[in-house]
């Protein structure tokens, strides 16, 4: 019997990375439960497929980007709304809430959707659900499955209070019914256990189980990833709604198709591969120079590139092999849309060609790497055959296993091939994988180069990540894209200034047959001052240092097109690295800066030689040693500082120590302390390019 909805309100994303986009359609899956509908538009559509200032209701997804910037897609509706041309009561006719995705291991939490937040407020739009400031450092989950859940009550006293729009949509009674059983578990599946499953009024299955066929372990005490211990394992859950499986899956074992047939991306070659680390060091550093006269790419200091990278081929190999799909591998595969799908809107992801092969779908498409997501181990639960498996598959995608789920599997990183080797009874369709797994992501490098020193190549730095095998990992492994990078450039990889010429110019001329796709990213907020009387301070540890190493040589080349009487600003540099004969990056070029008086002090801080004792191990304790000197450039209103690095210790350290300072020397406040680094940030004095 079909039934009409027309409780309907606006629900908008901004996303950078599809985060926000996710989590805006798991809500649009879920409204159909709840009797609403919810019209899903990216907020770049503004002014062509909806304009806020007619909205009566809406809902807004928003994540945040770069130094607290909105990401793209949602740039031009922000900069609208922020026109002071604007009247009184603009928005008096909107009723909102908003979800913010940030990191608080950046400065500018969640900056971006707070700042339209108190803008819509400003312009007279009106809560009618309070906002929530999701934060990915602890996991974004914490926040948004709690927000989601108690959103529908206040959203449909809303909505019945008459500030719903309406329009029609017809859906289908019989489906809804069929989805909400199919998201309970299956007991035919998992027998003997007794499951009985009901619905709450947040539209979540509640599983009440019966442990006693399960075979518990009763000896053990602490819980892993795949064994759980009382309360969690005697307690009925909350599982999310299974959500409605949508894409098919066809092969076509008549045509076989090499993996890499389905791309035409434009690519360059990497001219030069140097590793800047001994042999004994913690970690391995590499610099790789590309040539990008033919690209048309061009750049400035501060920018980065994305190299366009592959999952691993073993990784690949061993994920196609568990699936049971590796004769498959090779064939080409058509995906569709599942016609009786109950799941709206569906679409096959725009990032996965329409002819390919399964293997270039896993290789090249889908981020295999990142932890699985509470949905896909939703979906998993529905394809284990061992009932102990199961139970620990629902309580780990559960409301009551976040804590197990963020302990085990997001704290730890492990990936999909490590939850389906630790869960053996476990066989997925393909299908269901592609469906809730990411599209996989470039990795962003600061370049380390000039381009007035040499407008055809760009150069990089990157340490070689190692993870090793243990807490759940089922295999050691290398980062996905600095993995890739090391073994692609083996045959030509050089020890740093300890080399032949006659070895360099053979592999000079190997190099040229090394291809690697890339983009160019511009970062308007981390660019080398052009006025050369400003005093700067750069601080980067590690790799950290590498924009540093290309603002250098752009300084230089500015001094050298100016007079001899212009004033140049004090520039000092403060580096950390373990040992300074093991991994002190770009040392010779550092001190060569030193010498010519492009750098005015080198801070070097050791944190591991035991024979330098009498340094300080970190950074943040050499600008601390330097207190005074420190303290004039912070007071200093034309000086400048540049943080580059780890945005998770360093960045945070610095910052403090930038605080304690002014504590000390000026007298402040913790607050007042805050406050006067934030106003740096504000006039452009203070500018950070870190990760985490």
């Amino acid at each position: 019997m079909p039934v009409i909805v027309k409780n309907r309100f606006l629900l908008l994303y901004g996303s950078q990375t599809g985060q926000a986009k996710a989590i805006a359609e798991e809500i649009a899956d879920r409204c159909v439960e709840q009797g609403l509908h919810a019209d899903v538009i990216c907020l770049s559509q503004t002014e062509k497929k909806f304009n806020i200032e007619r909205e009566s209701s809406a809902v807004f997804i928003l994540s945040t980007t770069g130094e607290g910037d909105p990401p793209d897609t949602a740039a031009k509706f922000v900069r609208r709304l922020k026109k002071k041309t604007l009247p009184d009561g603009y928005l008096s006719q909107l009723n909102f809430t908003i979800l913010g995705l940030g990191d608080t291991n950046y400065t500018n939490f969640c900056n971006c959707p707070k700042g339209l937040n108190q803008r819509l407020l400003e312009l007279g739009a009106h809560h009618f659900y309070p906002p929530g400031w999701a934060d990915d450092a602890v996991g974004l989950e914490v926040v948004v499955e709690p927000w989601i859940d108690n959103l529908w009550e206040p959203l449909k006293k809303h909505q019945m209070n008459g500030f719903g729009g309406e329009t029609t949509v017809t859906i289908d009674k019989t489906n809804i019914s069929e989805s909400i059983m199919d998201s309970g578990s299956d007991t035919s599946v998992i027998k003997p256990v007794e499951l009985n499953t009901n619905m709450n009024s947040n539209g979540n299955v509640i599983v009440e189980i019966d442990n006693s066929d399960i075979g518990v372990n009763q000896t053990v005490t602490v819980a892993s990833l795949t064994e759980s211990i009382p309360p969690l394992s005697t307690i009925g859950l909350n599982l999310p709604t299974l959500p409605p499986p949508y894409i098919h899956l066809q092969y076509n074992t008549d045509n076989i198709l090499f993996p890499s047939a389905a791309s035409e991306i434009k690519s360059v070659p990497i001219t030069s591969a140097t590793v800047l680390t001994s042999p004994d060091a913690v970690k391995k550093t590499l610099k790789l120079s590309i040539g990008i006269q033919d690209s048309k790419i061009t750049y400035e200091p501060g920018d980065s590139i994305s190299v366009i990278c592959p999952n691993s081929t073993e990784e690949v190999d061993s994920i196609l092999k568990r699936l049971d799909i590796s004769d498959e591998a090779d064939c080409e595969v058509n995906l569709s849309i599942i016609p009786e799908t109950t799941k709206r809107k569906p679409t096959i992801p725009l990032y996965i060609p329409e002819s390919c092969t399964l293997r270039y779908i896993f290789t090249t498409c889908i981020d295999i790497r990142e932890p699985p997501k509470k949905a896909l181990l939703r979906a998993f639960v529905e394809y284990t055959d061992n009932p102990t498996e199961k139970r620990r598959l629902q309580e780990l995608c559960s409301k009551q296993g976040a804590s197990d789920y963020a302990q085990f599997i997001r704290e730890k990183n492990l990936s999909i091939l490590d939850i389906l080797t630790a869960f053996q009874s476990c066989h997925p369709a393909v299908s269901s994988l592609i469906e809730h797994t990411s599209r996989l992501k470039p990795r962003p490098y600061s370049a380390c180069s000039a381009p007035c020193i040499n407008k055809n190549s760009l150069s990089f730095v990157f340490n070689v990540i190692e993870i090793p095998e243990g807490e759940g990992r089922c295999c050691g492994r290398q980062g996905v894209c600095t993995g890739w990078l090391d073994k692609l450039t083996e045959s030509i990889q050089r020890s740093y200034n300890k080399q032949s010429l006659e070895t360099e110019l053979e592999s000079l001329s190997l190099s040229s047959s090394i291809q690697i796709p890339i983009y160019c990213r511009n970062n308007q907020h981390f660019r080398p001052p052009t006025d050369l009387s400003r005093r700067v301070v750069f601080i980067g540890p590690g790799t950290g240092v590498a924009p540093f190493i290309g603002f250098l040589a752009h300084r230089q080349h500015q001094r050298q097109l100016v007079d001899k009487d212009t004033t140049y600003g004090d520039t000092w540099l403060f580096y950390g690295c373990r040992h300074p004969n093991k991994d002190f990056l770009f040392e010779e070029e550092l001190e060569r800066y030193k010498e010519t008086g492009v750098l005015t002090k080198l801070c070097v801080s050791v944190s591991r030689d035991p024979d330098v004792l009498d340094k300080p191990k970190y950074v943040q304790d050499y600008i601390l040693q330097e207190i005074n000197s420190i303290y004039d450039i912070l007071i200093d209103d034309t000086s400048l500082i540049y943080v580059c690095g780890d945005a998770k210790n360093m960045a945070k350290n610095v910052n403090e120590v930038f605080m304690k300072i002014l504590k000390i020397k000026k007298g402040m406040t913790d607050d007042e302390a805050k406050a006067f680094i934030m106003t740096m940030r504000l006039h452009k004095r203070y500018f950070e390019d870190v990760w985490t």
